[in-house]
């Protein structure tokens, strides 16, 4: 059974911004004291992230940081804007993955939709009978016989695309890394990852809450001690602490409750935005992008950054693979403009908007 439920989430996210502060302060102390001081600081370089180093420096004066290194995954895949800032960070430990990207494209294939729904793809074909399959094919319902929040038969067409589809392309570029590191040094991760990201952000919360630690038999120790923090809630800190974050999210600006920019705030509650990139990340990575509304971050970097543009959709090529034709990076590109087409010719030519 889960040590956690979705209301203790839920209770914990409704807290006052003061209180998630004081929260994640107490999860950073107590993760610090269990694993006698072995940790380290997995710092993206993202606001998040740098919302999490801003509390450990003001409530430690800098003493913690400089105790609990920074180590920064130098994939290749970071904007150029969020490269520069990580790596401009004080004492900041460099790390690199073994494989580039267009490899572990090749190897694994391509992240589509979701992490949810390319793990399922993968595993529904080469396991036909497993639980994965099962949800695609419709058939993972509750017992009511209601469809499970994980039926994933909306997706059954991207079975038959000419593609692989995998979600490790993050474990290859920036688990895998991390995890020599931590072999190597003995230390464990602080991390400034949200369980409001993603489903599967939630479901690991509901299981191990913001720390797991290393005397607990099978799991690994970490700490996320911004769990519970919300969007807007990095965004206020940021205002209200005046956090130099990366240029390459533009501008801080108050909005209306429809996301339209407003002049001044009514009052210092309104929502916040960001002018720029609204999440980072592996620049190239198409999770979540045919949920997006206005400028996709796709159609922001062919303005903003229109060589790494041309280097995602550009090459690629047809190759051969147990008896099958696929298509597939190679050095020339990421081969992503006919992998989208193919996508859009199924749910509609809108549905990745990407020119």
């Amino acid at each position: 059974m889960p040590g956690y439920t979705r209301e203790d989430l839920k209770r914990l996210q409704a807290m006052s911004l003061d209180d998630k502060i004081e929260h994640s302060i107490s999860m950073i102390e107590i993760f610090y004291m269990r694993e006698h001081g072995g940790c380290y600081y997995s710092f993206s370089g993202g606001k998040d992230s740098t919302v999490l180093k801003s509390i450990m420096e003001i409530d430690y004066n800098g003493s913690l940081v400089k105790d609990v290194p920074l180590v920064f995954s130098d994939t290749g895949l970071e904007y150029p804007e969020i490269r520069k800032f990580a790596m401009s960070q004080e004492n900041v430990t460099v790390i690199r993955p073994k494989l580039n990207f267009v490899e572990v494209l090749q190897k694994y294939g391509y992240p589509i939709i979701s992490k949810h729904v390319s793990n399922g793809i993968e595993n529904a074909r080469t396991t036909p009978n497993g639980s994965r399959a099962r949800r695609i094919r419709g058939e993972y319902t509750l017992r009511d016989g209601s469809r499970s929040q994980y039926d994933l038969s909306k997706w059954a067409p991207l079975m038959d695309l000419p593609i692989k589809i995998s979600d490790r392309c993050c474990k290859a570029m920036k688990k895998d890394p991390m995890h020599i590191y931590e072999r190597a040094t003995k230390r464990h991760p602080i991390t400034g990852t949200t369980a409001a990201e993603s489903l599967m952000r939630t479901q690991s919360w509901i299981g191990r809450g913001c720390n797991s630690y290393s005397i607990q038999k099978g799991r690994a120790a970490k700490s996320n001690p911004l769990a519970p923090w919300l969007e807007q809630d990095i965004l206020h800190y940021i205002k209200r602490n005046d956090i130099e974050i990366c240029s390459v999210y533009g501008d801080l600006v108050y909005t209306d409750a429809g996301g339209n920019e407003l002049d001044m705030a009514l009052d210092a509650d309104q929502p916040l935005k960001c002018t720029g990139c609204q999440r980072t990340g592996c620049m190239f990575c198409p999770f979540g992008v045919h949920l997006e509304k206005g400028l996709t971050r796709y159609q922001r970097m062919k303005i903003t950054h229109p060589r790494q543009y041309e280097f995602m959709l550009g090459g690629g090529e047809w190759t051969t693979e147990g008896g099958r034709q696929i298509w597939q990076a190679n050095k020339r590109g990421l081969g992503l403009a006919r992998v989208f087409n193919m996508i859009n010719d199924i749910y509609g030519k809108n549905f990745i908007r990407y020119e």
